[in-house]
C-alpha cells in the first residue's frame, strides 16, 4: 500500500531514484550535525536574532530587550525571529533546536537547487553543483549559526522556481501566483536584499517576456510589501534604538555628510574588486578568507606553516600566487556568466540585480560580509565557473568525433572538483575535530582546556561579561562593541556607539556624552580600537566625565564612568600632572580640593598614589580603603591596598 502511494507521486519517485543526490544530502546532514554547538551566539548578528526571538516568545513584542528601555527593533525584518520564537516556545531550554532550523533549510535548499537547474542542465552538472555546495565551508558554517541566510537561500531559490512556473502559465491568475506571493513576502521579510528578486521578476516580465499584465500584477504586490515595511519603520522610528546604536548602510551611502561623490565612486570600485576576492573565498574558503576573521587568520597561518616546512614558497611568492588564483577564478566565473547571459534567463537577471544592489554597500569593505552576501549566489557561481572553463577551452558540446578533447575537458573538471573538495573539507575537518572535542568532553574540561578547545567562544569577551554580572548591580548599563551578545552573558542592558573613521573627534565626544547621559551608562568595556577611541575622547575632551579602569582581563579592560564637575576634573588633571612630575605635595593639594567639590573613588585613589609616593603608607591605605568603599569592585585599588598591607607587614607596622 505504501509503495502504491509513492508510485502515484512522480516527483517523490524521481527524488528517491537519484541515489547520488541522496548520498550528498546525507553527507551534508552528517557534516552539519558534527559542526553543531550548543552554545549561545556571542558576536555579529546572531545574538540580535536570538534576543528578538526571546522578546517575541516572552510576549514583549518585536523589541531590543538588550537595550535600555526595550525599544522597538527596526534594523531587520521579523520573519526569521518569528520562526525562532516558535521554536523557543516549543523547546525553551536548548539552542540546538534553533540551529537545527538552519540545517533543515540548508537541506531544503539542496533540493531546491536540483529542481531549479533540472530543466536547463544535465544531471552530471547538477550533481556537481550540489556536491560543491553541500561541502562548502561557508554553506556549512551558516547552517549551524543563528542567521537567516539558509532561510533566505531556500526561499530565494523557491521564488525563482515558482516565478518561472508562473511565467510559463498562460493564465493571469493561477495557483503558482499565490505561491509566488507567499515566497516574495517571506524572502523580503527575511532579508531586505530580497528586493532584488522583486526587481528580477519585474524586469523579466516587462522587458524579456513583455507580459505587462503579469508584470503589473507582480509589481503591485511588491510595492504593497515594501510600503507596508516602510510604514512600520515610520511608525516606530521614534521608539527605536537604531539611530543611536547603529546606522543603516543606505544612510551611509546616500548621505552627503557621510560620503562625497568621489568616495562613492571609490566605494563602488572597491566593491567590484571585492566581488573577485569573495568569489575566490567562496570556492577556496580555507585560504582566502578575510584577514579580519578568526578562520582567516587561522588557516592563513596553517598554509604558511606548511610552506615553511616544504621550503618551496616564500611568503611573497605565496601572496603573488594567491592574487593570481583570485584573478583566475574571478575572471573564469565572469566569462561563464557572460556566456549564460545570452540566454536571457530569469536566473541571470536575478544575479545581475543582486550584484547591482550590493555594489553600493559599505558592508562589502569587510570580506566576511561580502562572502555572506555572495553565498546566496554560490550555486550559480559554481555553474558559471565551470561554464567559463568550457568557454576558455572552446568546447561547444556538439563535437561527437573529438573524443580525446572531451576526455581532456572531463579530466580538467574532475581535477578542479577534487581540488575544491579537498580545500573545503580540510578546514571543515579541523573544525569538526575541535568542535567534537569541546562538546563531548565539556563537563570534564578545566577552564584552560575550555579556552583552548572552544574555537568560537571569545574568552576575553566571556570573562568580562561574567565579571560584570558578578560585580555590578542589575540596573547597571554597559557600553560594549557587541551589545546583544554581551547582554546574553552579563544580563545587563548594553549600548553601543558606532564609531566610524569619518567622524570628527569632537563630534564623537559630544555624541558619546549624549548617549552616556541619556542612557545613564555606568561602565565601558574596552575590547577593540573603537572602544579605545571612545575612552580617549571622554578623558581628553569631556568636561563632565572621567573613565577609570577597574580591572584588566587579558585583552579587555573594564572602565567605570564617573560624573564629576568641570572644575573637579580640571583639578584632577592638574593633580595627575604634578604626580607625574613627582611633586606629590602640590598633587595632594589639587586632589583634596577636588574631593571638597565632589567626592569620588577616583580622586581618593589618586590621593592614595600620592601618599604612597611619599612613603606615607598608612595615609595611602586609608585613601585606598575610601576608594574601595565607594567602588567595591575597584580591582586596581584593591591590588594597591594589598601591596601596601604587605609592605606594612614586612616593616612591622599596622
Amino acid at each position: 500500500m505504501i509503495l502504491t502511494f509513492i508510485n502515484n507521486f512522480k516527483i517523490i519517485q524521481k527524488f528517491i531514484s537519484n541515489k547520488i543526490f541522496l548520498f550528498m544530502l546525507v553527507l551534508y546532514l552528517i557534516l552539519a550535525g558534527l559542526l553543531l554547538n550548543p552554545d549561545l551566539p556571542l558576536e555579529g548578528d546572531s545574538p540580535i536574532f536570538f534576543n528578538l526571538a526571546q522578546s517575541i516568545s516572552s510576549g514583549q513584542g518585536y523589541k531590543d530587550i538588550y537595550f535600555p528601555g526595550n525599544p522597538v527593533h527596526v534594523q531587520y525584518p521579523y520573519c526569521y525571529p518569528g520562526l525562532l520564537a516558535l521554536i523557543i516556545v516549543l523547546f525553551p531550554k536548548t539552542v540546538v533546536g534553533l540551529k537545527l532550523l538552519s540545517i533543515l533549510f540548508g537541506a531544503a535548499s539542496l533540493i531546491a537547487i536540483q529542481k531549479l537547474f533540472s530543466n536547463r542542465y544535465k544531471t552530471e552538472s547538477i550533481n556537481l553543483i550540489i556536491l560543491l555546495t553541500c561541502t562548502n565551508l561557508w554553506f556549512l558554517s551558516f547552517s549551524v549559526i543563528l542567521l537567516p541566510e539558509m532561510l533566505y537561500f531556500f526561499f530565494s531559490l523557491l521564488t525563482l522556481i515558482t516565478g518561472r512556473a508562473y511565467i510559463r502559465q498562460k493564465s493571469l491568475v493561477n495557483r503558482y501566483l499565490w505561491i509566488l506571493f507567499v515566497c516574495l513576502g517571506v524572502v523580503f521579510y527575511t532579508k531586505t536584499i530580497g528586493m532584488t528578486l522583486f526587481l528580477a521578476i519585474t524586469v523579466y516580465l516587462f522587458f524579456i517576456e513583455k507580459n505587462h499584465k503579469k508584470g503589473i500584477l507582480i509589481l503591485s504586490w511588491e510595492l504593497f510589501l515594501v510600503l507596508f515595511w516602510i510604514k512600520f519603520l515610520v511608525l516606530v522610528s521614534e521608539q527605536s534604538s537604531l539611530p543611536i546604536i547603529s546606522q543603516n548602510y543606505i544612510i551611509q551611502v546616500f548621505s552627503d555628510n557621510t560620503f562625497s561623490f568621489l568616495s562613492k565612486v571609490k566605494l563602488t570600485l572597491n566593491n567590484l574588486s571585492g566581488y573577485f576576492h569573495s568569489i575566490s573565498s567562496l570556492f577556496l574558503p580555507g585560504y582566502f578568507l578575510g584577514e579580519d576573521t578568526f578562520e582567516g587568520k587561522r588557516y592563513f597561518c596553517l598554509l604558511y606553516n606548511l610552506i615553511d616546512e616544504v621550503k618551496f614558497f616564500n611568503p611573497r611568492s605565496l601572496l603573488v600566487f594567491s592574487k593570481t588564483i583570485i584573478i583566475f577564478i574571478g575572471s573564469i566565473t565572469c566569462f561563464g556568466f557572460l556566456r549564460q547571459l545570452k540566454d536571457k534567463n530569469l536566473n541571470e537577471i536575478y544575479v545581475i540585480c543582486y550584484l547591482l544592489v550590493l555594489l553600493f554597500s559599505p558592508e562589502l569593505f569587510y570580506a566576511y560580509s561580502c562572502n555572506r552576501y555572495l553565498l546566496m549566489l554560490f550555486p550559480f557561481l559554481i555553474y558559471y565557473f565551470f561554464s567559463g572553463i568550457l568557454l576558455v577551452l572552446n568546447f561547444k558540446g556538439n563535437d561527437a568525433k573529438d573524443r580525446k578533447r572531451r576526455k581532456f575537458i572531463r579530466k580538467i573538471c574532475f581535477i578542479l572538483t577534487g581540488v575544491l573538495l579537498v580545500v573545503n573539507l580540510t578546514p571543515v575537518a579541523f573544525w569538526i575535530k575541535n568542535n567534537m572535542s569541546y562538546v563531548v568532553n565539556y563537563k570534564y574540561l578545566s577552564v584552560k582546556e575550555k579556552k583552548y578547545y572552544h574555537s568560537f567562544l571569545l574568552w576575553d569577551f566571556f570573562s568580562s561579561a561574567c565579571w560584570i554580572k558578578e560585580n555590578t548591580s542589575p540596573q547597571s548599563v554597559i557600553m560594549h562593541f557587541s551589545p546583544p551578545g554581551f547582554y546574553l552573558y552579563s544580563k545587563r542592558k548594553t549600548v553601543f556607539f558606532n564609531y566610524l573613521p569619518y567622524h570628527p573627534r569632537g563630534t564623537v565626544s559630544e555624541e558619546i556624552k549624549l548617549i552616556i547621559k541619556e542612557k545613564e551608562v555606568d561602565y565601558v568595556v574596552e575590547s577593540c580600537k573603537m572602544q579605545r577611541e571612545i575612552i580617549y575622547c571622554l578623558n581628553d575632551t569631556s568636561k563632565d566625565y572621567v573613565v577609570v579602569p577597574l580591572v584588566n582581563l587579558s585583552k579587555e579592560i573594564i572602565y567605570k564612568i564617573i560624573n564629576i564637575s568641570p572644575q573637579g576634573k580640571l583639578l584632577n588633571k592638574e593633580g595627575i600632572y604634578w604626580y607625574n612630575e613627582k611633586n606629590y605635595d602640590r598633587a595632594i593639594i589639587k586632589f583634596e580640593r577636588s574631593i571638597k567639590i565632589k567626592p569620588n573613588f577616583y580622586t581618593f585613589y589618586q590621593l592614595g598614589r600620592c601618599y604612597q609616593g611619599k612613603k606615607m603608607f598608612n595615609q595611602a591605605l586609608q585613601m585606598y580603603k575610601k576608594a574601595i568603599s565607594l567602588q567595591p569592585n575597584y580591582e586596581i585599588a584593591k591590588s594597591k591596598q594589598a601591596s601596601i598591607l604587605d609592605i606594612l607587614k614586612k616593616t612591622g607596622n599596622k
